[in-house]
């Protein structure tokens, strides 16, 4: 005996996910979905035409859903389940609107992604909005409007996926309309990590990498909240579609809690062979460039957590590309033993931050196959050019006074760590006017 869900990509039939009484999960493509011309595979893990390992199989699924014990065990109370929150039980309840294009939904449902299905959205008050957003970042996500939504989203942070609507304000969709941005308060513990990661990402960006666009929504009373805006979903002719994705783990049959590369997971080499796998060789060359872009702005950013579910591949028809980059923050505000200096990925054959410098990162661009001299450039653009780009950043907040002080401490931290490594030079204050005043 086995029960059952449907799995749509942007609201057509793909296949059933199935789980055995004994606990063992499979997936079976849809005949005429798997046949159709065009048609996007699931998972590059999930080939068409293939035996999918329920290895395979349970990874995918097990990415969609947050890692955190409190998030599942929040869930489990929420939705009466009997027994752990695994990925099957919690895509049952919440799998109407996961990353990518997926929806997970019982077979007496249907996803219906057309114009008739969208548009039934319950708009929040800002009151509504700032409860949703307090308790998140409190740890307790008990509001009737945190319990309201069906979305999925991976990731250890507490975190909303929300409709942003025509009018500006936030709802909840109660049809298969898709969320359009992702809210996250700061993480407890790990002060304004909200204006940290907003910095961080506009660095990446101004220094020519392709990062998602982000916003900070201040609430008002010391509340802010990082606002990110789904690159995953595309607005055509007044419709929302889904584009697929897949994380890195995910497309690797990693399940999560091995994300880490020192805890069994991918690093560079394997994110590399998998870049290779494209479909079309100048995409391949193009996302095996820009990861190593991000390697390297990960080591002169201070950024700790760029594992494997922290880079994604977009995934169309039989063609993929490297995801925007996302989730990007430095660890250089907060300090503390040793593993505040240690990289997600081994660099070469080195974790430490402080340790990483233009020999390890050469041998990453040869596992990567990007040209010595193009490798050499991008490590003198990205590491010379770090601190003035925090800058250039922390001025967009200049509107915001009550971020200002936080941004100012961000930067500095950034700042003080490219000194010790010889990038930039020492300075007394840092001055948020614009990029291009970096004086003492």
């Amino acid at each position: 005996m086995s029960e059952a869900l449907s799995v749509y990509l942007d609201g057509r039939y793909a296949g059933r996910y199935e789980r055995t009484t004994a606990g063992r999960v499979g997936f079976t493509y849809d005949a005429a979905y798997a046949e159709r011309r065009g048609a996007t595979p699931l998972s590059m893990s999930l080939p068409f035409g293939a035996r999918l390992p329920p290895r395979a199989v349970d990874a995918y699924f097990s990415g969609l859903i947050p890692e955190g014990a409190d998030a599942l065990e929040q869930i489990r109370r929420t939705h009466g389940l009997r027994t752990s929150a695994d990925a099957f039980s919690v895509l049952r309840h919440i799998g109407r609107d996961a990353p990518g294009a997926v929806q997970v939904l019982p077979e007496s449902e249907e996803a219906d992604d057309d114009a008739r299905a969208q548009g039934d959205v319950t708009e929040l008050s800002a009151e509504e909005l700032r409860g949703l957003m307090s308790d998140l970042g409190s740890g307790t996500g008990t509001t009737p409007a945190a319990l309201q939504g069906r979305w999925s989203l991976p990731g250890a942070q507490r975190k909303a996926a929300l409709h942003r609507l025509a009018s500006g304000a936030w709802g909840i969709p109660r049809d298969s309309t898709p969320t359009t941005h992702i809210l996250k308060p700061a993480i407890p513990g790990f002060a304004h990590h909200d204006v940290n990661e907003f910095l961080t990402m506009r660095a990446a960006a101004a220094l020519g990498l392709d990062a998602a666009r982000t916003d900070v929504l201040d609430l008002g009373d010391d509340l802010s909240v990082l606002v990110s805006h789904r690159y995953d979903r595309l607005e055509v002719d007044g419709r929302w579609r889904r584009l697929h994705q897949e994380d890195l783990c995910q497309a690797l049959s990693v399940m999560p809690a091995r994300k880490y590369q020192d805890q069994g997971g991918p690093g560079i080499a394997q994110a590399a062979d998998l870049l290779s796998e494209f479909e079309y060789p100048a995409e391949a060359a193009a996302a095996r460039s820009r990861f190593f872009d991000a390697v390297v702005f990960n080591v002169a950013a201070w950024a700790t957590d760029a594992h494997a579910k922290n880079f994604s591949v977009m995934l169309r028809g039989n063609g993929q590309q490297l995801a925007p980059l996302y989730d990007l923050a430095t660890y250089a505000p907060y300090g503390g033993g040793p593993q505040a200096e240690r990289s997600a990925m081994k660099v070469g054959d080195e974790y430490r931050l402080s340790a990483i410098g233009r020999r390890h990162l050469q041998k990453a661009a040869r596992r990567l196959q990007v040209d010595a001299d193009l490798a050499d450039a991008r490590i003198d653009r990205i590491r010379d050019g770090i601190t003035a780009a925090y800058d250039a950043a922390a001025a967009e907040l200049a509107d915001h006074p009550t971020l200002v002080a936080a941004a100012h401490g961000i930067v500095d931290a950034v700042h003080v760590k490219a000194v010790e490594r010889g990038w930039a030079t020492a300075r007394t204050r840092i001055d948020l006017s614009g990029p291009d005043d970096t004086s003492t």
